[in-house]
Formats: C-alpha cells, sequence, structure tokens
C-alpha cells in the first residue's frame, strides 16, 4: 500500500469513527425531541458529551493500535537484519568457544570425581 493509499484509508477509518450511523440516528432523534420539548437542554448536552467521548476513546484505541502495529513492525525489521549479521563467520566462533568450554568443563568433571574417589577411599580405610 502506498503512502496515499495508507492515508486515504486512515481518513476513512477516522471518519467511520467520527460519524456513526446510530449516533447520529439518536442525535437527530434527541434534537427534535429537543425542539418539541420533549428532551431537556441538559439530556441533550449529556448525549452529545457522550457522543464527543466515544469518538474520543475510539480515535485513541486507533492510534495505539496503530503505533503498536508501527512497533512490532520495527522490532520485526531490526530482528531481520540481527540474524542477517550474524553470519556463519560468528556462528563457528561461537561453537568453538562452547567447544572450549565443554572441554573446560569435562577436565573439572574428571578431577571432582578423582577428588571424590580420593574422599571416598580415604574414608573406607579409616573404618
Amino acid at each position: 500500500m502506498t503512502e496515499s493509499q495508507e492515508l486515504r484509508h486512515i481518513e476513512q477509518l477516522i471518519e467511520k469513527i467520527i460519524f456513526d450511523e446510530n449516533e447520529l440516528e439518536r442525535l437527530k432523534f434527541a434534537i427534535k425531541n429537543f425542539t418539541e420539548g420533549k428532551t431537556s437542554a441538559r439530556e441533550l448536552k449529556l448525549l452529545m458529551l457522550q457522543c464527543r467521548g466515544r469518538i474520543l476513546e475510539d480515535i485513541t484505541a486507533y492510534i495505539f493500535f496503530i503505533e503498536e502495529a508501527q512497533i512490532k513492525n520495527k522490532l520485526n525489521s531490526e530482528n531481520n537484519q540481527n540474524q542477517l549479521i550474524l553470519s556463519t563467520d560468528v556462528e563457528s566462533q561461537l561453537r568453538e568457544e562452547i567447544s572450549e568450554k565443554n572441554e573446560l568443563l569435562e577436565t573439572v568433571a574428571q578431577r571432582v570425581n578423582h577428588l571424590v574417589y580420593k574422599l571416598n577411599n580415604e574414608n573406607t580405610s579409616e573404618v
């Protein structure tokens, strides 16, 4: 979608939020009742404020939705770039480091086993 198409799409969504058909019908009915004296000015004002509040909430929710989607897209893009940077050279270096550390762990494990064996032999000879 091009930028102009995206802007047009956003305009259409905001227009739908502002001009809710059901809400407009309620306002039309309330204004008619007000002009006929069936509804007080306070009730009409309250309905208008409720409509404006709903518009504000819906637009705010939509803006947060758009912002969250943009953040997710940016993070996905950065993750993809980071994965490309982690090339085979880096991977092979990491594998080499892991191999060296595994060898060290094996050596330490053998020494610990030897010490445990010695301790067990000393304890059995004392008994």
